[in-house]
């Protein structure tokens, strides 16, 4: 009788010692920051950028453990990449992703075919890059590269696998 009882406390024990983890930065910009882009490159992200480990159950009142954040691979939901300008017209490649993972946990993220969209802007009409809820103020734009603020973001969705 008295092993069972140690048995299920210990896996009591074992069970309430964990550590929950949250997404803490979710997109790879600041709003109002100057960014700058290159041909190719992300201009913006959206995701899971750092992680923070926060102790639970037993791992938290026993040890007195202190959170910890780990800069984290992002998982990329969405994201506009730069394409260049020809001209006085900017062209922005927009691509979402799908999340999934695999046997051994770790996460991927794989591009959703049917959820990628090339944008055009003309430069004469407007400095502004208005798509999906982003509002992006160009600066300066070139064949190489783009500098650009972020204004306006659009709420960002919850993640399921965190």
């Amino acid at each position: 009788m008295i092993q069972k009882f140690v048995v299920f406390f210990l896996l009591l024990t074992v069970a309430a010692c964990g550590w929950h983890s949250q997404c803490t930065k979710r997109s790879s910009y600041d709003l109002g920051k100057e960014m700058t882009a290159v041909v190719g490159a992300a201009m913006i992200q959206t995701g899971c950028f750092e992680i923070k480990y926060e102790p639970s159950g037993l791992n938290r009142t026993l040890w007195n453990r202190e959170p910890e954040t780990h800069a984290y691979g992002p998982a990329v939901e969405r994201e506009l990449l730069y394409s260049g300008r020809e001209g006085d017209i900017l062209h922005i490649t927009y691509r979402e992703y799908a999340n999934r993972t695999d046997s051994g946990g770790s996460v991927g993220s794989y591009i959703r075919a049917d959820f990628t969209q090339n944008v055009s802007y003309d430069l004469k009409t407007s400095d502004m890059i208005v798509f999906k809820g982003w509002e992006l103020q160009v600066l300066e734009a070139s064949n190489h590269l783009i500098r650009f603020k972020v204004v306006k973001e659009p709420a960002l969705p919850e993640w399921s696998f965190y």
